[in-house]
């Protein structure tokens, strides 16, 4: 244990701060909302800093539980940074969770422990807890306000989908324990029950399949998405946007270059991702053509974001991973822009597209900001998102899906539509009606202009000169 504590200690002050917070709120310690908000603060800031200076490792530890190594501590240093990001926004927005806002950041620093085990787990027992640790925290989080009934509904569905998708992961853990008679990744992924293949084995990937899927929001297991989105308060909506989603791109990617990879060497096990990646991309994009609600909008989208991720599978060489990879860095960015406008715009929980009308007469930087992310997302030149469906698109010509690319392009058209809608609305002028009030302006605090302004010059940067984002989907792999 005492070689094991080095590697945890980012995980050991994510833990200790969360009981901290609900002890000192239960006892009264705790004078003003603004204490929780830096006492976390503080914790995320040791935690990156620790995670910057343990040295290079490849060592497991724990009866070979817990892995870590060079690719593991960017990718827990890419969760520290949501987890930052996602503190400041509650306190940017604090009377959306007044008074239980320490409990929030709680639960908060829970679910990011989860998510910073994730990558190290070397087994299915210790990959399901830090699955379930993210997962219980979420239902939570979710439906915070349950005296309002848009989060109570939310709470539910997601509660219960969540516990079916939960069901099918045990199940499939289960199935793959009575054929390998292990759960440990390294003795699965040489296992010889893979040379033989029989029928019932392919039970088990499916379930864990299904489990994921509702994780990454791909259709089928998509259902919940737009009412979650729609119904929980806008921190908690950004995890599930950003990091939720992160988690459960980088569990595919962990499971099938790791104990599942020999599977991808069978052409109808990879159709199943051509399957779940076309009809997410196809239902996703076109179920957000006409939604009023811009975070159920963005619901759809990550929908169809989600399809474009699992394409690369299908193939999954070095290029189809590095595909996958800066696609989904390109997908944080511009969500995390998303976000962050948004909370600032509509703070109340309430999102109708309308409410964005004229935002470039209200405050320009964050018309700038919406629209740079957006167009990102679109993947038009010359920003990020370009450069990871251009990856996607390459990858799937290279291996001779003509159709699927067509399909994907043709989606990539409509997704474009719904997109330049919203920017049209940003900078369209009001109603000269003498009935309306004039447009508001918008004033922001130092933190959030420099923010959003860094943000958008990440986008142009990154857009125009992506080889730092090459370079960080490499230090990934």
């Amino acid at each position: 244990m005492n070689a094991l504590m080095p590697w945890i200690t980012p995980e050991i002050f994510t833990t200790l701060t969360a009981l901290l917070l609900i002890t000192t709120q239960a006892l009264g310690l705790l004078r003003t909302q603004t204490q929780a908000y830096l006492i976390t603060l503080i914790a995320l800031t040791l935690a990156t800093l620790t995670t910057l200076l343990i040295p290079p490792h490849t060592q497991s530890y724990w009866a070979e539980q817990y892995l870590w190594n060079d690719s593991i501590r960017t990718t827990k240093l890419l969760f520290l940074l949501l987890a930052l990001w996602i503190t400041w926004l509650t306190h940017q927005n604090p009377h959306e969770l007044t008074p239980r806002l320490p409990e929030f950041h709680a639960l908060t620093l829970l679910a990011f422990t989860g998510l910073l085990l994730l990558p190290s787990a070397q087994s299915f027992p210790t990959l399901f807890i830090s699955l379930e640790l993210i997962t219980v925290t979420l239902y939570i989080l979710v439906s915070y306000h349950r005296t309002h009934p848009p989060a109570l509904e939310a709470g539910i569905k997601y509660l219960i989908i969540g516990s079916v998708a939960s069901a099918f992961m045990i199940m499939g853990i289960a199935y793959l324990f009575g054929f390998t008679g292990t759960l440990q990744f390294k003795t699965i992924t040489t296992h010889n029950v893979w040379s033989s293949t029989p029928a019932p084995l392919w039970i088990a990937p499916l379930f864990l399949l299904a489990g994921i899927a509702f994780k990454a929001s791909l259709v089928p297991f998509h259902a919940w998405a737009p009412d979650v989105y729609q119904g929980t308060n806008h921190p908690t909506t950004a995890l599930l946007a950003t990091a939720s989603k992160a988690a459960a791109v980088l569990l595919l990617f962990f499971l099938f270059t790791g104990p599942l990879r020999l599977l991808l060497s069978y052409p109808s096990f990879l159709h199943i991702f051509l399957t779940l990646g076309l009809l997410s991309i196809l239902i996703g994009n076109f179920s957000a053509l006409h939604q009023p609600n811009l975070k159920r909008l963005l619901a759809y989208s990550g929908i169809g974001h989600a399809g474009f991720m699992a394409l690369p599978l299908t193939h999954f060489d070095t290029a189809g991973q590095t595909a996958l990879l800066t696609y989904l860095l390109t997908y944080l960015l511009a969500s995390i822009t998303t976000f962050t406008v948004l909370t600032h715009v509509t703070p109340q929980n309430d999102t109708p597209i309308t409410q964005y009308t004229a935002l470039a007469k209200r405050n320009p930087l964050l018309a700038l900001a919406l629209t740079l992310a957006l167009t990102s997302m679109a993947g038009i030149p010359p920003l990020p998102g370009f450069t990871g469906k251009w990856l996607i698109f390459t990858h799937l010509w290279q291996h001779g899906h003509h159709l699927t690319l067509a399909i994907a392009l043709i989606s990539t058209v409509v997704a474009l539509a719904y997109y330049i809608a919203i920017i049209k609305t940003l900078f369209s002028s009001t109603p000269p009606h003498l009935t309306d009030p004039p447009p508001t302006p918008i004033h922001l605090p130092l933190s959030t202009t420099c923010l959003i302004t860094l943000l958008s010059a990440t986008l142009v940067i990154l857009g125009l000169w992506p080889t730092p984002l090459l370079h960080i989907t490499a230090s990934l792999l």
